[in-house]
């Protein structure tokens, strides 16, 4: 029978677990192979079928992947502060205009409270 960890012994998360142990291809003979070869060109081995430049075209092409879309994200993050900036400019504007709003009944009020006698 196979050894198992004690119940009280805590396991690690399993991304932990993972980045210790060996690819799946190095634990098991005739996994090396894998029918996507995404191991051979996540640890850049250039034999096979998919040989060293395609490993290399695939590596540009997601560093290019990457870097349009860091320039989306910035362009994004641009969009949304200029968003900000114009709906804060917007509320100042209205606050304003309800001051002015509130300021003008409050004189309205007074003047018709003195009107009928009843000011402070």
């Amino acid at each position: 029978p196979a050894l198992r960890p004690p119940p009280f012994a805590p396991r690690p998360p399993r991304a932990a677990r993972c980045l210790g142990e060996p690819t799946l291809s190095a634990r098991r003979p005739g996994m090396e192979h894998s029918p996507s070869n995404v191991v051979r060109m996540l640890v850049g081995g250039g034999s096979g079928p998919t040989g060293g430049g395609e490993a290399k075209s695939k590596q540009m092409e997601w560093e290019r992947q990457i870097e349009t879309l860091d320039q989306k994200e910035m362009e994004l993050h641009q969009t949304q502060l200029k968003l900000i900036r114009e709906q804060t400019a917007t509320f100042i504007r209205d606050l304003g205009a309800l001051r002015t709003e509130v300021g003008s009944l409050k004189a309205k009020q007074a003047t018709i409270e003195e009107t009928l006698g009843l000011s402070h």
